[in-house]
């Protein structure tokens, strides 16, 4: 049995993205939070820990000699959490193939409905599922293998995936007369 002081998987997460990025809000955005979220679970999971894990200061946030070394541990257990859920996924396989989407909610709404009858339509035999979110936590779901292939709006790839471009749109200012 575990002591209470493990802190969850989704806050070891968030104390990895602050040491990546230097700075509470650069992690926020990485993550697909907000920076008062961040800043919470750090403080959280210091209370949790019993120590200082993040120096914060006017130039950005680092981890503090402790922090550093629970970041190693910390990053351990994230990457052991993700084989763990890849062999789940494998587990639970069937005969049928499974496709799991996360798509930005325009994306899901205008977009997605007719490509996802297309597949169905070529392929009979593919399970899928949907969840619709922001793009930022669509790439994180496909960065943390939650979600097997992401559609995104944006200009920007995060880091740590690829991509293609698929469809564009054009946006149109709508005014008043006046």
């Amino acid at each position: 049995m575990l002591s209470g002081r493990v802190p969850p998987l989704d806050a070891l997460t968030v104390l990895l993205a602050v040491a990546e990025h230097g700075s509470l809000g650069a992690a926020a955005r990485a993550v697909g939070l907000t920076q008062p979220t961040v800043s919470a679970r750090i403080q959280s999971m210091e209370r949790q820990v019993g120590f200082a894990v993040v120096e914060r200061g006017p130039r950005g946030s680092r981890l503090t000699p402790a922090g550093a070394a629970f970041a190693e541990q910390a990053q351990a257990v994230v990457d052991a959490a993700a084989a763990l859920d890849a062999g789940i996924a494998a587990l639970r396989a069937d005969a049928r193939a499974r496709l799991r989407v996360a798509a930005s909610q325009t994306l899901a709404e205008l977009l997605l409905p007719h490509w996802l009858a297309l597949l169905a339509a070529e392929h009979p035999d593919t399970a899928v599922s949907l969840v619709s979110v922001n793009s930022a936590t669509a790439a994180r779901m496909v960065l943390e293998r939650q979600a097997d292939l992401g559609f995104v709006e944006g200009p920007r790839v995060p880091a740590g995936l690829s991509s293609s471009v698929v469809a564009q749109d054009r946006l149109v200012v709508v005014v008043p007369p006046r």
